[in-house]
């Protein structure tokens, strides 16, 4: 295979890559949306934190870092 190939495979994996991680993340789905649209499913989710480890806490939190980076959003870095 010669070089330009194998670029446009390693562009094209690396896509599908990004776009599988998003979808792992199940704040993204609040990314761009108003406060007040995400707001009970958030309040749901801040009663489940009890239940949960330190680990799974921690990853929670980075995904919610996650969404902020991404969209810049006040109320999600919050």
């Amino acid at each position: 295979m010669n070089k330009i190939t194998i670029f446009l495979i390693i562009a094209v994996l690396q896509f599908f890559c990004v776009q599988l991680l998003a979808q792992e993340n199940p704040f993204m789905k609040m990314a761009n949306q108003k406060f007040a649209d995400y707001a009970q499913e958030l309040h749901e989710i801040g009663l489940k934190l009890d239940l949960l480890d330190t680990v799974q806490i921690q990853r929670v939190i980075k995904q919610f870092e996650e969404v902020a980076k991404k969209t810049g959003s006040n109320p999600v870095k919050i």
